[in-house]
C-alpha cells in the first residue's frame, strides 16, 4: 500500500462512512434522536475525486507533446476503475427487475450511458447512481475541454476551471430559485449532473494551486476548513433546510472540504490497527457505495421474507455483512482484477524493444 497517501485515504473513508451511515439511517430506521446530520459524504468524494483526477490531467496536459492518445489513456484507465463494478451490480439489478415484474431490459439502457440523472435523478430502479453519473460525464466532457483551453494557452486552464465553477453554481441557484422544500432541492439540485460539476471542479482547482505550488498555510487552511464543514452540518442540524442552505449548502461544504485537502495529502503514511482500518475501508470505498442501499434494500427484503425475520438486530447485521463483506468480494472480484487488467495494459509505442547500442 505504499503508493497510498493515508491522509487522502483518511477522506475518502470519512466520505463512504458518512454515505454508509445515512443510508443506514433510511434502512435501518435509526430512532429520531440519532438522525442528526453528518454532512454529504457524496460532496466530500467529488472534491477528492477532482482534487486527484485534476492532478493526473495536469500533469497530462502539460507534456510537451500532449495528444489525443494521452486522453483516450486517460479514458481507458478510468473507466477501467469505475465502470466494471457498477456494469456488474447494474445488471444484477436489471435482470432481478425483469425476472420479478413485467418491466422489460429496454426500460434500463440510459443506466449504461449515465444519462439518468441529467437534469434530475430519475434513477429509480438503482437511485444513488445520480453520483456516477456526475463522475463519468466529468471525465468524457472536462479534458476534451482542457485539452481545447491547452493548445491555446496554459493560463487559460484556470480561467476554464473558473468558468465551469461559475456556470455550473449559476444554473444551480437558478433551478434551485422555484424549488420549495428540501426533498425537492435534493433530487433537483443536488442529484442532477448539470449542477454538480462544481463540486468537482472545486476540488480541481485545488490541484491546479497545488501544481503551481500555491497553497500556503495548510495547517491554518485545514482547521479553517473543518470548522466550516462542521459549522454548516451544524447548522443544518439546528435550523433545518433554510433558504441560505437551498442556495449555500454545496458550495460552502465543498469549498471547505478542498481546505483540508492540502495538509491532508502531506500526511503519507501511518501505522497501526487505525491506519489499516483506515485504508482497508478507503480501497473498497467505491465498492461499498455500490451496494449499500438498493442492493441491501433487495437482498435484506428477500431474506426477511424467507426466515420471516425483520429484526433491527437481524437487519444490522446484514446491513454490515453486505456493506462490508459484499464489498470487499466485489473489489476482489470485479474492481481488482480489472485494475490489475488495466495496469498490464502498455501502448504499442511502449512496446517497442529499443535498440541496442553498438560499441564504439
Amino acid at each position: 500500500m505504499s503508493h497510498r497517501v493515508y491522509g487522502l485515504d483518511i477522506v475518502r473513508a470519512a466520505a463512504i462512512l458518512t454515505v454508509v451511515y445515512m443510508h443506514a439511517i433510511l434502512n435501518l430506521g435509526i430512532p429520531a434522536l440519532l438522525r442528526y446530520s453528518i454532512g454529504d459524504g457524496v460532496s466530500i468524494f467529488f472534491v477528492l475525486s477532482g482534487f486527484l483526477i485534476g492532478k493526473i490531467l495536469l500533469n497530462t496536459i502539460n507534456k510537451p507533446a500532449f495528444s489525443l492518445r494521452d486522453l483516450t489513456k486517460f479514458w481507458f484507465r478510468r473507466w477501467m476503475r469505475t465502470l466494471p463494478a457498477y456494469f456488474f451490480v447494474l445488471s444484477l439489478l436489471i435482470i432481478y427487475q425483469v425476472l420479478t415484474s413485467s418491466n422489460h431490459f429496454s426500460n434500463y439502457y440510459h443506466y449504461y450511458f449515465f444519462t439518468q440523472s441529467l437534469f434530475y435523478n430519475g434513477a429509480a430502479l438503482y437511485p444513488e447512481s445520480w453520483s456516477l453519473c456526475v463522475e463519468e460525464w466529468f471525465y468524457l466532457i472536462v479534458p476534451v475541454v482542457f485539452l481545447i483551453s491547452a493548445k491555446h494557452s496554459k493560463k487559460a486552464l484556470l480561467f476554464c476551471i473558473l468558468s465551469i465553477i461559475v456556470v455550473c453554481s449559476a444554473v444551480a441557484v437558478i433551478k434551485a430559485a422555484p424549488l420549495s422544500g428540501h426533498d425537492e432541492w435534493d433530487v433537483y439540485v443536488r442529484q442532477a449532473t448539470t449542477t454538480r460539476f462544481d463540486s468537482i471542479m472545486y476540488g480541481v482547482l485545488g490541484a491546479y494551486c497545488s501544481y503551481h505550488g500555491l497553497w500556503k498555510h495548510r495547517k491554518v487552511l485545514f482547521i479553517i476548513g473543518l470548522g466550516c464543514y462542521l459549522a454548516i452540518t451544524l447548522y443544518y442540524d439546528v435550523f433545518g433546510f433554510t433558504l441560505f442552505l437551498k442556495y449555500f449548502w454545496l458550495p460552502i461544504q465543498s469549498i471547505a472540504v478542498l481546505l483540508t485537502l492540502p495538509f491532508l495529502e502531506n500526511i503519507r503514511t501511518g501505522s497501526g490497527i487505525i491506519y489499516r482500518t483506515v485504508t482497508f475501508v478507503s480501497v473498497i470505498s467505491y465498492s461499498m457505495y455500490l451496494l449499500c442501499f438498493t442492493p441491501f434494500q433487495i437482498i435484506h427484503s428477500k431474506l426477511s421474507s424467507f426466515f420471516h425475520v425483520n429484526s433491527i438486530g437481524f437487519t444490522a447485521i446484514l446491513y454490515l455483512a453486505i456493506t462490508f463483506g459484499g464489498a470487499y468480494l466485489l473489489n476482489k472480484l470485479i474492481e481488482k482484477p480489472f485494475m490489475n487488467l488495466r495496469d498490464s495494459y502498455v501502448p504499442k509505442k511502449q512496446q517497442r524493444t529499443p535498440k541496442k547500442s553498438v560499441p564504439t
